[in-house]
């Protein structure tokens, strides 16, 4: 069997569904805690450092080839194993500084200490850089291991009395509950992984949900949607 960089198996395009990483751009990566860690990332990085939808898309998933420059390395790429965002902003070598602020730069690090190291970034490559390029590596036990932890619905933290009016760029307790539940009473109108932040994908859903309930429009969960929520 033909197997990529980090060792797992190539797989077929067909093998490798879409996930929406951002209100409009979907990539296709591996099934499965693979292609949803990735996703999460990248869902991640849309709401917290660059938005993924405007412009060109350039956005890449999964692709059937070899590691640029090698004749013999299968890229991470052909399993769905790697994303890439925003690639036309970062050239293949260059510094990931080209494109974010130091500051941007501590908080991608951050959030891939979020993963145990299961997603590496190749701005931290040596030699040839690679910043718009993040991959799966690992083995099979521990990534799923990371995914079972961030898709497990986390134990309810204590409030108290009343719930804040929260709305896009929101983080917190609240956040949390609030995705918590679209994701599991309402998934066709949310259907990922919470992560504290109330971000493009979150305000959709809650508009969706806001729209069907009859209620004002707006994004902003206050009384009458906490209420219509059952929370």
């Amino acid at each position: 069997m033909a197997t990529c960089q980090n060792g797992w198996p190539v797989l077929t395009r067909d093998q490798c569904p879409q996930y929406q990483i951002g209100e409009v751009v979907k990539v296709r990566l591996a099934p499965g805690a693979p292609g949803e860690l990735l996703a999460h990332f990248a869902r991640w990085f849309d709401d917290n450092i660059r938005d993924l939808d405007p412009g060109i898309l350039d956005d890449w998933g999964w692709a059937d080839r070899n590691v640029i420059g090698s004749a013999t390395d299968v890229s991470n790429h052909a399993g769905g194993y790697a994303v890439d965002l925003n690639a036309t902003q970062w050239a293949l070598g260059a510094k990931a500084s080209i494109y974010l602020t130091q500051a941007e730069i501590d908080a991608v690090h951050v959030q891939l200490r979020f993963y145990d190291g299961v997603i590496r970034w190749g701005g931290d490559y040596v030699g040839r850089t690679d910043p718009m390029h993040f991959e799966i590596i690992g083995t099979p036990e521990q990534v799923a291991a990371v995914w079972a932890r961030i898709s497990a619905p986390p134990p309810p933290p204590p409030h108290p009395a009343g719930r804040p009016t929260i709305a896009k760029g929101a983080r917190g307790p609240a956040v949390w509950d609030l995705q918590r539940k679209l994701t599991t009473a309402y998934p066709l109108y949310n259907k990922y992984a919470p992560t504290g932040f109330f971000g493009d994908l979150t305000d959709a859903g809650v508009r969706e949900f806001q729209r069907r309930s009859q209620l004002v429009v707006d994004g902003i969960v206050g009384p009458k949607t906490w209420a219509a929520l059952g929370l």
